[in-house]
């Protein structure tokens, strides 16, 4: 209500991303889009991966005016072409089948939540809230960082370096990131529970180890060719082949 009546009557859009309409817990989502002389200046953005776990199959959808509705279609025409007719024949199935299997996966999320934030607040220097509307947790980790003397990122090196020689790899692999929010780690709950229970018995086992030299080869996706080769005293040195 307070971001409508920031911009209600002003030359002003607001684009709303709201995929995670429907992991919300107590309260019920609330787009935007419900407040009055909104739908004339806002673009409400959804996504089929999170409440029907359609991840990569880069489907969506957005709600707004018939006015706006024109003008974005004509920005996004050649962007946005060549869906597969199969995704968009899985996209109305999804949105018409009965919602009582998607609310029980949507439960299933949220149990791993509580599992994984439970499991983290148990180890002596991490500290998560409870992230009701998401599948991830983003749990404290400064004091671990202040006590090596590293940053939330190379902590998340340090124990990247440690997939390489650890038998619990499978717990971290593709489920911890670094980025904005130094003194945080995020984790995907987006795992079977045993792996969510291999990530907090791995991370007193890694957050204890000394730091030292690690030697990486691990091949980074990204717009160019990228490997990271290097890793000293948790400080990554990043080298590129080809061009652009």
């Amino acid at each position: 209500m307070g971001i409508a009546d920031l911009v209600r009557g002003k030359e002003i859009a607001v684009f709303s991303d709201e995929p995670y309409c429907h992991m919300v817990g107590e309260g019920g989502h609330h787009s935007l889009l419900e407040q009055p002389g909104m739908m004339d200046q806002c673009v409400a953005a959804y996504t089929f991966s999170k409440s029907y776990s359609m991840s990569g199959w880069r489907l969506g959808f957005a709600v707004t005016s018939e006015r706006i509705a024109d003008w974005v279609g004509k920005m996004i025409n050649t962007s946005l072409s060549c869906t597969p007719p199969l995704v968009q024949l899985a996209g109305p199935a999804a949105l018409g089948n009965d919602h009582q299997e998607r609310d029980r996966v949507m439960g299933e999320f949220r149990d791993k939540v509580v599992l994984l934030t439970d499991g983290l607040n148990a180890i002596d220097g991490i500290h998560s809230l409870d992230p009701t509307p998401t599948f991830y947790v983003f749990p404290n980790v400064m004091p671990v960082c202040n006590r090596r003397g590293i940053r939330s990122h190379g902590l998340a090196c340090t124990c990247w370096g440690g997939l390489m020689t650890t038998s619990e790899s499978p717990a971290w692999e593709a489920s911890v990131s670094a980025g904005p929010g130094a003194g945080f780690l995020r984790f995907s709950c987006a795992e079977p529970n045993e792996r969510l229970q291999q990530a907090w018995t791995f991370c007193p086992k890694r957050f204890r180890e000394p730091i030292g030299l690690r030697l990486i080869s691990r091949a980074i996706p990204s717009s160019g060719s990228r490997r990271l080769t290097r890793l000293r005293n948790s400080r990554p040195v990043v080298r590129r082949w080809g061009g652009g």
